[in-house]
């Protein structure tokens, strides 16, 4: 097994230096360049839509654990949780696959475009597991913000 010291060093570094935007950032380029390496390499040889479905998967088993716990810093990671995870990994799957195929279509080459939609991709799972997935506002329930203060309502 792989020696994880330096890793759990440069989070450390990261938990004292750094805000949630920013370990997100940090750790979320880390996990995209892993992720996007695989990318390139299955498109070279799968379709697209086998690609990025293969790509998400590892980028899904590797985030839930890496965001839940070092970005979020979740004490415990819950089954809701981790469906809704995987919810978001499916929407981040199929905008990932459309965006790939839209670009395709005005002209620009499949691998520039798939590192294209990096961007945008991040700023959906940032907001995603914020309000969603990993939420962190205690009158928060199973992923859905609640939208009014009911303490003050009249009977």
């Amino acid at each position: 097994m792989a020696d994880l010291s330096y890793l759990r060093h440069q989070i450390a570094l990261l938990d004292r230096a750094a805000g949630r935007k920013e370990r997100f950032f940090a750790l979320g380029t880390l996990n995209a360049l892993i992720t996007n390496s695989l990318l390139q390499v299955l498109l070279l040889f799968q379709p697209i839509w086998i690609a990025t479905l293969f790509s998400q998967i590892f980028n899904s088993c590797f985030g839930f654990l890496l965001y839940g716990k070092a970005v979020f810093r979740v004490a415990r990671l819950t089954m809701i949780s981790f469906y809704l995870y995987a919810f978001t990994a499916f929407i981040l799957w199929m905008a990932n696959a459309s965006g790939i195929k839209l670009l395709i279509y005005l002209g620009l080459q499949k691998n520039f475009a798939a590192a294209l939609v990096i961007p945008f991709l991040a700023i959906i799972s940032y907001s995603a597991q914020k309000f969603i997935v990993f939420p962190d506002d205690p009158s928060v329930k199973s992923g859905v913000p609640k939208l009014f203060d009911q303490s003050n309502e009249k009977s």
